[in-house]
């Protein structure tokens, strides 16, 4: 997966999570502003899920990537699948337990992914922040 494949899943999976919690209908200026928090989030969900799965040897090198601003996805994805990981399965279960929360659906128990404090914070302040503004 590419940088741009990538941002296109969290772009398109955005837009979905907007609709489907009944927001499209805020003023485009705040639903955008709305768009690029959750996309932070998610992006920020997506490094701690991968940080929690790397095996000790491979966090440094991880870090170090995600620290370059001239390193891309496709530069972590390497370190993610020579760790054994799997990038896509670890983007669906952080998009899974993350739509869980945005849209009040009760979390699976087992949902390591779910880190409940960060993450009902950030889309709840995100949400809030947008309609107030």
């Amino acid at each position: 997966m590419d940088d741009t494949q990538f941002m296109q899943s969290f772009d398109q999976y955005v837009d979905l999570l907007v609709e489907k919690k009944g927001l499209d209908s805020l003023p485009d200026d705040k639903k955008d502003r709305l768009k690029e928090e959750i996309k932070k989030t998610l992006i920020e969900e997506f490094n701690k899920e991968v940080l929690r799965q790397l095996p000790e040897d491979k966090l440094d090198e991880f870090e170090q990537i995600l620290d370059d601003d001239s390193k891309t996805i496709e530069d972590a994805g390497v370190v993610i699948k020579s760790a054994g990981l799997d990038m896509g399965e670890i983007l669906k279960t952080v998009l899974e337990s993350f739509q869980k929360m945005f849209l009040g659906e009760a979390p699976a128990e087992n949902d390591s992914a779910n880190d409940a404090g960060a993450e009902d914070v950030n889309a709840e302040s995100a949400e809030k922040e947008a309609e107030n503004e």
